[in-house]
């Protein structure tokens, strides 16, 4: 209850200033709306990762309050780890106010609660960025989970300068009631600042971030008749040596991570030249509490992501081109200790068994069409290439990947009298590619058998579509929003997976 307190204190305090601002007249909010939604908004969204350069991201100010429901089903699950579905409901609340001609102020508070069906082979939250050190098992179940979100940051401008701090905090929790039982809490926490300079036409930015991480990853069996064998999980299939014995059901993660980046934007509009650059380092300890909080793994993660591209617009017509490249790499440490004293152990060493690279590069086209200022459509044609790599050293074992994914997104709005109408749609199709998996120390079928799931469905042909549909409507001074959107995956021999949501909004 005091979280959910604080939740709707963090809401409100989000909305006051910008309520100040809410009398404007009908027509400008609806305008504000559509040019927040519309695709040039999102077009190269990196050049916004500076808190000094948040500062150009909109001309108009804009607090949403929202309730959101999303389900989602897969025939078969594209991650068993992920599990095979969810159903999810939120409140949310968020703001970019222009408080004066020389301040920003922005911020967002989020409460998501629901549950996610089908988890198998991993009883860790936050698995996409703790993998493969999780604990898992082959039992799983439905997952129950609880979010808290907030984000805060402030902006300013001294002549050319500008400057920018930001704040955000994610608190969650995961658990199941019926065994085997996780509980799940987590901690994450985030700084960012940066400053930026106007050159001409062009500002040019640079930002630092720091991020602390924590997690308590507990389990436990009220069945009096046995348990199931818990996993300590180091990668493609292998488990810890000494301490992946089935018996280990408690541990924590504690990590850090730090980052860097560099814009350069547009002073004004979104003609030009847009890129950015951005490093991330992040390294996370696996502690296990039953022997005295040994460290038993330690992952390095590093994101290099880089994007590029020009817009420009003459009288109706929008174009644009981007480019995106992305580099991920993981590497895991696995450490050793000699005889125990007690429950004391000292380590005598370490090595570097497992490794992952990744790569994606994708290109995209930009043409929009506006009619006056009130009826606006875009068209978006992507191509994308992934390429992923892992491997564990000490078994031989690895796994390749190559594929690719070309599609169209469109987007078209316009005001009719009080109300506002927009409609989105997306056509993809992700290429078969090609693939290697080699596993031969694997010893357990059902690991096995996982480890062959997930890499099938990850080269599988699928095509992906989906549509939304939003309507706005003007009531004296604030906008209510409604919409609806659905997305289906189609794998090629695998069955469908189908993803619906619903949203009302309030708008200022």
């Amino acid at each position: 209850m005091k979280i959910r307190f604080c939740s709707f204190l963090t809401i409100a305090l989000f909305l006051l200033p910008a309520l100040q601002g809410a009398e404007r007249d009908s027509l400008s909010l609806l305008r504000t709306i559509a040019e927040y939604e519309a695709l040039p908004a999102k077009w190269i969204e990196t050049v916004y990762t500076n808190p000094a350069t948040r500062y150009y991201q909109h001309c108009t100010s804009l607090t949403r309050i929202s309730l959101n429901g999303v389900c989602g089903k897969e025939n078969e699950a594209a991650l068993l780890q992920a599990g095979d579905g969810y159903l999810k409901g939120a409140a949310d609340v968020s703001s970019w106010i222009k408080l004066s001609d020389r301040t920003r102020l922005w911020g967002n508070a989020r409460y998501t609660t629901g549950k996610e069906t089908g988890v198998v082979w991993n009883e860790t939250a936050d698995f996409e960025l703790l993998y493969p050190y999780v604990m898992a098992d082959s039992i799983g179940g439905d997952l129950s989970l609880q979010e808290y979100a907030f984000t805060g940051g402030y902006s300013g401008r001294a002549g050319k300068f500008t400057w920018g701090i930001e704040g955000s905090y994610r608190a969650a929790l995961e658990y199941r009631n019926r065994d085997p039982r996780p509980k799940n809490i987590v901690s994450d926490l985030d700084f960012a600042g940066g400053g930026s300079v106007r050159l001409g036409k062009y500002v040019v930015g640079i930002s630092v971030l720091a991020q602390i991480y924590s997690q308590d990853n507990t389990l436990d069996f009220y069945a009096p008749l046995g348990s199931a064998y818990i996993y300590t999980m180091t990668g493609l299939g292998t488990t810890s040596v000494r301490f992946g014995k089935g018996d280990v059901t408690d541990t924590n993660y504690k990590g850090y991570g730090y980052g860097a980046g560099i814009q350069l934007l547009p002073a004004q509009g979104r003609k030009g030249i847009y890129a950015a650059a951005n490093y991330r380092k992040h390294s996370v300890t696996q502690h296990l509490d039953g022997y005295n909080n040994l460290p038993l793994t330690v992952l390095d993660r590093t994101l290099l992501d880089m994007t590029a591209g020009y817009s420009t617009k003459q009288d109706m017509h929008t174009v644009g081109i981007q480019v995106k490249g992305a580099l991920y790499n993981r590497k895991g440490t696995e450490n050793t200790f000699g005889s125990a004293a007690g429950n004391n152990y000292d380590q005598i060493g370490s090595t570097t068994p497992y490794t992952s690279d990744q790569m994606k590069i994708q290109g995209e086209l930009l043409y929009g069409i506006e009619a006056g200022k009130n009826f606006k459509g875009y068209i978006r044609p992507y191509y994308l290439w992934f390429h992923t790599d892992i491997r564990q050293k000490e078994k031989k074992h690895r796994l390749k990947t190559n594929s690719s994914e070309y599609g169209l997104k469109i987007d078209a709005s316009g005001i009719f009298e009080k109300s506002l109408l927009s409609l989105s749609g997306n056509i993809g199709i992700r290429t078969g590619g090609n693939g290697e998996l080699s596993i031969p120390n694997v010893q357990k079928d059902c690991v096995r058998e996982m480890l062959e799931h997930n890499f099938v469905l990850s080269k599988t042909q699928r095509t992906n579509y989906g549509i939304e549909l939003k309507w706005s409507r003007i009531f004296s001074g604030w906008a209510l929003s409604v919409a609806a959107d659905w997305q289906q995956s189609h794998y090629e021999k695998h069955g469908t997976a189908n993803y619906a949501g619903v949203n009302i909004g309030f708008n200022f």
